[in-house]
């Protein structure tokens, strides 16, 4: 009997403690309430930054330029607003600030603009560099590309240094893409014809574009290269041997001494300054050149 009363006592027990469940209400959900918390993965931080043995501890409030190329590259990466001062041969406002070149720069010049960093991609002498840095200014050597995969590297380096780890991609990856366009469409044509480039006068023949330089390699795209020599100077006699189907000259040399050379040559005259200068800028002039 007592079993029994346990039983029955048990079995309403678990009925009243059912009802009470059905009854909690739901929680109350409003647009303000919080989401809850999850296991998210660490935020990589922008900085430090490192390469080719420099580190950079945070973004460069303001930069010099020693190199047109380098000058060009900040602009495409959007920090014009940041540089306060250029070589005498950059492509820069009038009211910009001139500090020589990397051959002669003008320290005191450099001071006086006080960028937190100079850029330069040629060598600075010892004793300037020292006086630079006396003057806390950090100097960052990064030689010219001399291929189209070491412009696409200077050019991420950068984004790097000058927005971070995770935000610097961003910028270069679009640039790099607008490049690898162009490449793609003189790839696609892929002429078969011979080309040489006269890029000035030399006392003993002309200067021609050689194997082995970032200009080649862009003008490779536009067929086979009739200089195959890693050498600037071409001697009368190695300019007559020479039977390009066309001859691209700057415009430091005069058509009429072009067309003596090679009367039987298409003539096509560019901007070679454009091109020297490894940027996107002069990916953009063969591209140009192919389509005139």
């Amino acid at each position: 009997m007592k079993r029994k009363r346990f039983i029955l006592l048990a079995l309403g027990l678990a009925m009243m403690l059912s009802a009470c469940a059905d009854a909690i209400p739901e929680p109350l959900v409003s647009e303000n309430t919080p989401a809850p918390i999850e296991d998210l993965p660490p935020v990589m931080p922008e900085y430090p930054v490192s390469f080719d043995g420099e580190t950079f501890e945070t973004s460069p409030a303001s930069v010099a330029s020693l190199s047109p190329a380098i000058t060009k590259i900040l602009n495409d990466l959007g920090l014009g607003d940041r540089i306060c001062a250029v070589s005498d041969y950059c492509d820069a406002p009038e009211d910009m600030k001139r500090i020589g070149s990397a051959a002669l720069p003008d320290v005191e010049a450099i001071k006086e603009a006080a960028p937190e960093l100079l850029i330069t991609q040629s060598p600075i002498a010892a004793t300037d560099r020292l006086k630079l840095k006396e003057a806390g200014v950090r100097v960052l050597e990064m030689a010219a590309p001399k291929s189209y995969a070491e412009l696409c590297d200077e050019y991420m380096k950068l984004g790097l240094a000058f927005y971070g780890a995770v935000s610097g991609r961003e910028r270069p990856n679009e640039i790099i893409s607008e490049m690898n366009e162009v490449f793609m469409a003189l790839s696609s044509a892929a002429p078969d014809r011979t080309w040489i480039v006269i890029e000035d006068y030399a006392p003993e023949g002309m200067m021609l574009t050689p194997q082995g330089s970032f200009a080649a390699e862009l003008f490779g795209l536009l067929g086979k290269p009739a200089w195959t020599e890693e050498k600037y100077t071409a001697t009368e006699e190695e300019l007559y041997e020479l039977a390009p189907d066309v001859v691209y000259y700057s415009d430091k040399v005069d058509r009429d001494d072009v067309e003596r050379e090679f009367p039987h040559s298409e003539l096509v005259e560019i901007d070679f300054a454009r091109v020297e200068q490894a940027c996107a800028d002069s990916v953009r002039a063969v591209g140009e050149v192919a389509g005139s």
